[in-house]
C-alpha cells in the first residue's frame, strides 16, 4: 500500500476521535503509541502527524509528544471534520 495512502488512513483515524471526543485536548501522545495503534510504520505515523497539524487539530514538539489542540469554534471544527472526510475519500 502506498505511504500516503496509509498516512491519511492514520490520520482519519486519529482524527475522528479528536473530532469525535475521545481525545481530549491536552493529551499528549507518543508517537510509539500511534505506531503500535496503527500497526503503521514510524515514517507513516509521522506523515499523519504532520496532515492532522496541518488541520490545527494536534501540535507535536520535540521530546513532549503530540498534544491534541483544544477545538476551535464549532464552524472550524465543521470545517476540519469535512476536510478528514475528504482526506479520507481520497483514499
Amino acid at each position: 500500500m502506498p505511504q500516503e495512502f496509509l498516512a491519511s488512513s492514520v490520520a482519519s483515524r486519529l482524527g475522528a476521535r479528536i473530532v469525535d471526543g475521545d481525545l481530549q485536548a491536552g493529551d499528549v501522545l507518543r508517537l510509539e503509541d500511534i505506531e503500535q495503534e496503527s500497526g503503521a510504520s514510524r515514517s507513516v505515523c509521522r506523515e499523519a502527524v504532520k496532515i492532522l497539524e496541518s488541520l490545527n487539530l494536534v501540535r507535536s514538539r520535540r521530546h513532549v509528544g503530540v498534544t491534541v489542540l483544544p477545538p476551535p469554534s464549532v464552524g472550524r471544527a465543521v470545517s476540519q471534520s469535512g476536510a478528514l472526510a475528504h482526506v479520507w475519500q481520497q483514499t
